[in-house]
């Protein structure tokens, strides 16, 4: 007689699969919620440098054309009203002027540093560093119009530390413009190649500007100097100079252009006879 068997899981057969089930479920879960935090940590780090790199694109632009630069350190307000500033104050970099205060960037950083150097070929170059929550950012500036010592605080160069930085748009031999009827930051006046001249030569500038809307007119006002003969061309906005007198004497004039939209810039220059 032949004989059937029912067959099937004895339940500690059954309580043995349910553990190991059990177990291989919770190590799935724990790689995939592994991952998952990795991949959103690497993406918050992509962002976070997207960030920080957009922050420094923006300085850049804000801070390459000036011509006047102050850094210092814990400063909240700026020495001289008609200036610009940035600083960092709870996480944000924020920029101010005499109009007032506004955010720059938002609240994605934890510390700003700015130092300023001199390259082996003479230019300026404004260090920017830009520490986020996890990454930082470092870039070099190189500054297009500081071209003298008198466009700054000498005490910065190659110092460091410095989270609050003062500029203007001025150009030398000045560091503050000594009139701004309506500050363009757009719009520039091209200074002369060189603020002295040769004993016995002549100085000779030609008034051109760059940025803002063309056309511009031009206007040199109140030349002075004690000795040599000036000449201005009102035809072709040059002025002229024969520096015939001493070493170390001096002439001075000063700059109006205005743009198409009736932006007003005006500055001055002090040129120094040389040897």
């Amino acid at each position: 007689m032949d004989k059937k068997y029912n067959e099937g899981f004895t339940l500690i057969e059954l309580i043995i699969s349910i553990a190991i089930s059990s177990i291989i479920m919770l190590m799935l879960f724990s790689v995939f919620n592994y991952n998952l935090k990795t991949f959103s940590k690497a993406s918050e780090a992509m962002e976070e440098q997207a960030n920080l790199r957009l922050v420094s694109y923006k300085l850049t632009n804000q801070l390459r054309n000036i011509g006047y630069i102050d850094l210092d350190s814990d400063k909240t307000t700026p020495t001289v009203v008609t200036d610009s500033y940035i600083y960092l104050e709870n996480n944000q970099i924020k920029v101010g002027n005499e109009s007032g205060i506004s955010g720059f960037a938002d609240d994605i950083i934890n510390d700003v540093e700015f130092n300023l150097s001199k390259n082996n070929l003479g230019k300026y170059i404004l260090g920017v560093r830009i520490v986020g929550k996890v990454h930082s950012y470092s870039t070099d500036i190189l500054l297009n119009n500081m071209v003298e010592t008198d466009q700054m605080d000498i005490n910065d160069l190659n110092a460091g530390n410095f989270n609050f930085i003062q500029f203007n748009f001025s150009r030398p031999p000045l560091t503050i413009p000594i009139k701004i009827i309506e500050e363009y930051e757009d719009l520039v006046l091209e200074h002369p190649d060189k603020l002295t001249v040769k004993k016995n030569k002549t100085f000779t500038y030609t008034a051109s500007a760059t940025g803002g809307v063309t056309p511009y007119s031009f206007e040199i006002i109140n030349p002075v100097s004690d000795v040599g003969v000036i000449s201005v061309d009102d035809f072709t906005n040059t002025i002229t100079w024969a520096a015939t007198s001493d070493i170390g004497e001096q002439m001075h004039f000063e700059v109006k252009v205005i743009d198409g939209t009736l932006n007003e810039y005006l500055t001055a220059f002090t040129i120094e006879i040389i040897n």
